[in-house]
């Protein structure tokens, strides 16, 4: 009788994990950035993420992705489409200006998901603060003044993101 040895190849946390120019991220573009790191199934489980849920409840559709606010509108959560990518931040009401993108907490590179119910659970789990992951909120830049570079917020009832020209 013939046994299946265990796989001995390690959960990946990331996968892929994309530089610069495959996500897509233009020059001038959250220089900080070196990667986007797409959250794999370890990290996924880690948040005990269950693959093929339904979306979180309450989450509004905008013109780029879906929002939800928290603390009765003091903070918003958002996902917004990058490629075939979801990009994953928040917006404090408090700090108009100032909106957070989840990074590595190691690394200050993107965290993205391949689906939006991926990136919506993310966000949720991460409001607050990030547990059981190493993640965190990192700062977004104000915009810069290039054309053609994304320029947020996309906070809910906006209309979301727009292309500064």
């Amino acid at each position: 009788m013939a046994t299946r040895a265990a796989s001995t190849e390690p959960a990946k946390l990331f996968d892929p994990i994309l530089d610069r120019s495959k996500a897509q991220l233009v020059d001038g573009y959250l220089p900080f950035v070196t990667y986007a790191l797409i959250a794999g199934p370890a990290f996924l489980s880690a948040l005990r993420y269950v693959p093929a849920s339904a979306p979180p409840p309450d989450w509004t559709r905008t013109r780029v992705g879906f929002c939800k606010q928290f603390r009765g509108g003091a903070v918003t959560l958002w996902v917004q489409k990058w490629d075939r990518w979801w990009q994953i931040g928040r917006c404090v009401a408090n700090r108009p200006d100032q909106d957070e993108l989840l990074v590595c907490a190691f690394s200050n590179n993107l965290i993205w998901t391949r689906k939006k119910e991926e990136a919506m659970f993310i966000a949720e789990h991460c409001q607050p603060r990030p547990r059981r992951v190493a993640a965190r909120w990192a700062l977004l830049p104000p915009p810069t003044p290039q054309p053609k570079i994304l320029v947020w917020p996309a906070r809910c009832g906006s209309g979301g993101a727009t292309v500064k020209k």
